[in-house]
């Protein structure tokens, strides 16, 4: 059984990554402090282009993709009214 993190030693690690797949891991670690099913990041760099880890199934996140969900996804579209990170409850 591995062994469960505080969130300080999560946020730690977090900002010690300095890769995409220790930002995954980091997600994964968040996920399960909160107890929740999954977890998005998702961000837009200044030339627009975007990168995104999380805990949905790959089979989902090609759905996600083939679909163009994007485009209708509620949850993108408040976020990119914002720029802190956004709790999904408080979007209209």
């Amino acid at each position: 059984m591995v062994p469960t993190r505080t969130l300080d030693q999560i946020l730690e690690a977090l900002e010690q990554t300095r890769s995409l797949d220790g930002l995954q891991t980091a997600s994964e670690a968040v996920r399960g402090h909160f107890d929740v099913r999954h977890i998005v990041y998702h961000w837009v760099d200044s030339a627009g282009d975007q990168y995104g880890c999380g805990t949905y199934s790959i089979a989902w996140q090609e759905r996600y993709l083939s679909q163009k969900y994007l485009r209708i996804d509620p949850v993108v579209s408040g976020c990119y009214q914002r720029f802190h990170p956004v709790d999904w409850k408080r979007l209209d």
